[in-house]
């Protein structure tokens, strides 16, 4: 059974579930998991090198089944300007 909330039917889940970034454990397949049961987690760009993000995103996206099943966060203690454009290239 599904419980509707505003962040359920904003973000169209399942679940108003959403796992925070667990830096090395939201790895892709628990981020699938989390997809497929409708609900939606976080992968930390952080510490991610600059010129994998790409890579390691299509991981990601591959294995939730799409780019809009899962988020990313980014710190503001140093400038991510470009992590971010890497990320919004690689998902739009």
């Amino acid at each position: 059974m599904a419980l509707q909330t505003a962040l359920t039917k904003r973000f169209g889940l399942r679940y108003p579930v959403i796992a925070a970034p667990l830096g090395r454990g939201s790895t892709p397949e628990f981020l699938a998991a989390l997809a497929r049961e409708g609900a939606m987690g976080f992968v930390a760009l952080m510490h991610m090198p600059e010129p994998e993000v790409r890579q390691i995103l299509s991981g990601y996206i591959a294995a939730a089944g799409a780019g809009n099943r899962f988020g990313v966060n980014l710190t503001l203690i140093v400038d991510q300007t470009r992590r971010l454009e890497a990320a919004q290239q690689h998902v739009s």
